[in-house]
């Protein structure tokens, strides 16, 4: 019985945690996804122009995951730069200009 109850306040501890990091995670993700789409209705940008734009607060061993997941969610839009760097540009979709004026608003 006794192992029982420890077993099942383990289970519940671990699954605590990870409600608790989830949200940290997502608020701390929030953040950077909103800076990224604020950066961006200044002018289509490359990842790297947009961590320099950005003062430090964007991470360059992150901003990529979160332009990729603005991408999969249609709120930006990439194209390869002519030329020999082939870079890729990313822009504001009309959805994410939308999004973008909203979150202006919040807080």
């Amino acid at each position: 019985m006794n192992i029982l109850l420890v077993v099942l306040t383990i289970i519940v501890l671990g699954a605590l945690a990870l409600v608790l990091i989830g949200r940290w995670y997502s608020r701390h993700g929030d953040r950077q996804r909103r800076l990224i789409l604020e950066l961006l209705e200044q002018g289509p940008a490359g990842g790297l122009a947009l961590v320099k734009r950005s003062g430090g607060r964007l991470g360059r061993e992150t901003v990529y995951m979160y332009l990729r997941e603005l991408e999969d969610k249609h709120l930006i839009v990439s194209t390869y730069e002519t030329g020999e760097s082939g870079r890729r540009i990313y822009a504001l979709t009309r959805l994410g200009k939308r999004i973008q004026r909203r979150l202006q608003v919040l807080p």
